[in-house]
């Protein structure tokens, strides 16, 4: 009887696959080109090359699935290892699965030695070597990370015209700067990638993380190249549609914003009907931008629209990551709105698994209707639930923090900072009992605490989007100001309001109005220009808001 080694076996297995997971292209998927000259079977190169494409645009799952046909066609190929283990790091999403990651190792080997060894060029063993130090036996998570990014800093610097690993470096600088936290490595991380695009300016990689390193407001001018480019060069994925988002909010460009987000969501609604994914999977991310998108351009009856889809979806499942959605959609457009008892305020939102700070915007919006309808009792009610709340979770440790912020549209299971989410929810419960201050007259309180909620919030660390804090607490500083006839103070805090978030059409009616008490007709006019340009396309009976 013939026998057979574990590696014929395995490329056995490999071939009689074929049939169902044929090779193709990354430029048939339309994702990109690019070049990485690796070792290892000829066959197995097709599957490697879509992989990194795969990775290169973080479609971990999908990558992960390609580097695996790479092994079986080639189990030496250690690149394809190398691949598999990436996709366990999500660098710029703050995610890493430890085991699978050093998992992925093992398959070349059970000590360094032996993984080094089939390494057959320089560029391989330094990225293997890279894994060691990211997957190390030893070390609390920061510290392999740190240790990572020194590595790969010096990797890069070793091989200065490596785009490959200029990319990887990139990431890496980006891994180190959680929700923005360090602007000089964002900085940095933009001036590796500028030179990678200057000489491939196609690299999916490239574009990809340079709208990343791009996304805050004081850099998003130099991402304009990558936020117009990649969609060109990845189509047909609504990641890549969706992605340009994050430079176009940060400039305040609503029509691309909103283009981007709705071209974004059509395609993933199409693919997933097609594909008959389950609605828990549905891009909702990009649904909620989109929908922020239509609140500052006036479209209200659109974002309704929206909200209420968005309930009527949650009623088919009983996902909390909708239900997030729900939430933050709705306190969205109640706060841009401004229409506290419209129906959407009626919509039940689900909160008993969110965490803290979920909770405390469902108790503000909750406060802020009551407020509406003149209930000061209730509002009051709803402060001390969010105290309460706090007391609860802080005693107990709380649930586990699962946000959904980030582009990857899961939950994020990474480290996040609990004293973060604290600060958050002492934000919003201070603006809410700055309303009620100032609903009950008490004006020097309303001003203080909307002072004290303004000089918090500067000390979070906001992710990138629509307003986690559904009101920016600089904007509600200015508002109160403005009714208590301090008009120039008003557009100090409006001015800090928009430098968090240009063009945002609040603030610029807020210092519209501030404008128009110290009757400074050319400042008002300015304003009220820049406003109808956000409202081009609005609902008719928004533009009596500036009358």
């Amino acid at each position: 009887m013939k026998t057979y080694t574990v590696k014929k076996l395995l490329v056995a297995s490999a071939l009689l696959m074929l049939a169902f997971h044929p090779p193709l292209s990354g430029q048939e998927l339309s994702l990109g080109k690019v070049e990485m000259q690796v070792s290892g079977a000829d066959i197995s190169k097709p599957y490697f090359k879509k992989g990194l494409l795969l990775l290169y645009n973080f479609q971990y799952e999908s990558a992960l699935k390609e580097f695996e046909m790479a092994e079986l066609m080639d189990p030496d190929m250690v690149m394809a290892c190398w691949g598999e283990a990436m996709c366990y790091f999500q660098g710029v999403w703050h995610m890493e699965n430890y085991i699978k990651g050093r998992a992925a190792l093992y398959k070349l080997g059970m000590t360094p030695e032996q993984r080094l060894e089939k390494a057959r060029t320089e560029m391989e063993k330094g990225f293997i070597k890279s894994l060691e130090v990211l997957f190390a036996k030893t070390g609390s998570l920061n510290e392999r990370h740190e240790k990572y990014f020194d590595y790969m800093k010096s990797f890069y610097e070793s091989n200065p015209g490596n785009a490959g690993i200029a990319v990887f470096y990139a990431e890496a600088l980006l891994e180190r700067v959680p929700e923005h936290r360090g602007e000089h490595l964002g900085a940095a991380a933009q001036n590796v990638l500028e030179k990678v695009l200057k000489n491939y300016p196609d690299h999916p990689g490239a574009l990809n993380l340079m709208i990343h390193a791009s996304d805050t407001p004081g850099r998003a001018y130099k991402g304009l190249f990558a936020a117009e480019h990649y969609p060109e060069v990845v189509k047909n994925l609504p990641y890549a549609l969706h992605l340009p988002a994050h430079v176009y909010l940060d400039l305040g460009r609503w029509p691309e914003m909103v283009r981007s987000n709705k071209q974004a969501w059509d395609l993933s609604e199409k693919i997933l009907k097609k594909d008959k994914g389950k609605i828990e999977d549905w891009d909702y991310h990009t649904y909620w931008w989109l929908l922020y998108g239509y609140l500052q351009e006036g479209r209200f009856e659109k974002a309704a629209d929206m909200v209420r889809s968005m309930h009527m979806y949650t009623r088919y499942s009983n996902s909390v990551r909708m239900q997030y959605f729900l939430a933050m959609m709705k306190a969205a457009y109640l706060v841009e709105t401004g229409n506290w008892d419209d129906p959407v305020s009626g919509l039940d939102v689900i909160t008993k698994d969110f965490n803290l700070k979920t909770k405390a915007l469902c108790f503000f919006m909750e406060g802020m209707a009551s407020l509406a309808k003149g209930d000061t009792e209730r509002a009051a009610w709803k402060i001390n639930q969010i105290i309460d709340q706090k007391s609860v979770d802080m005693t107990t440790g709380g649930r586990p923090h699962p946000d959904y912020f980030y582009c990857g549209g899961r939950p994020d299971t990474g480290i996040l900072n609990k004293e973060q989410d604290l600060m958050a929810t002492d934000v919003m419960r201070m603006e809410l009992d700055a309303e009620l201050a100032l609903k009950k007259n008490d004006m020097e309180n309303a001003v203080d605490l909307a002072k004290r909620a303004a000089d918090l919030e500067d000390k979070l660390f906001l992710p990138p989007g629509p307003p986690i804090i559904a009101k920016p607490a600089h904007e509600l500083y200015g508002e109160i100001l403005l009714e208590a006839g301090q008009a120039e103070e008003a557009i100090a805090q409006f001015d800090l309001s928009l430098r968090k978030a240009p063009n945002r059409t609040l603030s610029l009616l807020g210092k519209y109005r501030a404008y128009r008490k110290l009757g400074q007709k050319d400042k008002m006019a300015s304003m009220k220009t820049m406003i109808k340009k956000n409202w081009s396309e609005a609902d008719p009976v928004v533009l009596n808001r500036l009358d």
